[in-house]
């Protein structure tokens, strides 16, 4: 807590303020990249895209979000975050990519939306997890990911 108060340029007195324990720094940090992804991924549909391209979009997107914020994979697999929360947020990224992914030209069917956005969002999980790794196979796994979703969001 001292090393976040100096990083910060706060007294330690003021952070424990309004963060009692690292916990509730690590849940409000969380948020705040969730909200980030959120709106990077909100902001893929308000351009109209082929499905290739919102693929490729996707990952772009998610790839350049983590070389932002490389501490996301380990605040995302803290297991002392509310499960309300995470379910907020899960249900909150599960629209913006179904809005996403509506915008796509040609359309998408609608009633895949709402697995398909599950799907992708299993799928982006998936690369956190194996960036977070930084082993070179695991790469190579990311780039298998990639390949399927976009096969999935092309039709045929």
């Amino acid at each position: 807590m001292t090393e976040i108060a100096t990083r910060a340029g706060a007294s330690i007195g003021s952070l424990y303020q309004y963060y009692p324990t690292k916990e509730l720094i690590a849940a409000e940090v969380h948020a705040e990249y969730l909200e980030e992804l959120d709106q990077a991924l909100a902001g893929l549909g308000t351009e109209s895209l082929t499905p290739a391209a919102m693929s490729d979009a996707l990952f772009d997107t998610l790839t350049a979000f983590l070389a932002r914020y490389p501490a996301f994979p380990t605040l995302a697999a803290r297991r002392d975050i509310e499960t309300s929360r995470k379910l907020a947020s899960r249900a909150r990224l599960e629209e913006s990519l179904e809005q996403s992914l509506a915008s796509t030209r040609p359309r998408l069917p609608p009633a895949v939306m709402p697995g398909l956005a599950v799907m992708v969002l299993q799928q982006i999980k998936m690369v956190v997890a194996l960036e977070a790794s930084g082993r070179e196979e695991d790469r190579h796994a990311i780039d298998h990911i990639r390949t399927m979703v976009r096969r999935y969001l092309v039709p045929d």
